[in-house]
């Protein structure tokens, strides 16, 4: 391997550990906040469907699931690359923002039932 390969690997591995650094410091604030969230046992039960395009809905379901309430529950369906998230609402909303930058929107809320139902048509 030449001199300029191994330079040009040396770099690109500098540049990586650098991203990987600065995207830890970014999203610790969301992640603790999230921890804070989760013991938070306020709000009503709702459910979201989020279609995932650019990563893969098992690994996030398992990277996420920490992150639920004891009364939440996080679900991939690996034919669709969507996940299924049901928890409290404050909760659902936090993984949403996560995930996808907002919160989860509501299609219909039911006035007499206790949960809604949130299906996140936004994407494309």
């Amino acid at each position: 391997m030449s001199l300029a390969v191994k330079q040009i690997s040396r770099q690109h591995r500098q540049a990586l550990r650098l991203f990987l650094i600065l995207l830890l410091v970014l999203l610790a604030p969301v992640f603790s906040q999230a921890q804070e969230k989760t013991t938070v046992s306020g709000g009503r039960i709702i459910v979201c469907v989020i279609q995932i395009e650019h990563a893969d809905a098992e690994y996030l379901a398992s990277v996420l699931k920490p992150f639920l309430s004891p009364e939440g529950s996080i679900v991939p369906y690996k034919p669709t690359n969507t996940l299924i998230i049901k928890d409290r609402a404050p909760v659902v909303n936090m993984l949403s923002e996560v995930i996808k930058g907002k919160p989860c929107t509501p299609i219909s809320q039911p006035a007499d039932a206790e949960g809604g139902t949130g299906i996140d048509k936004s994407l494309p």
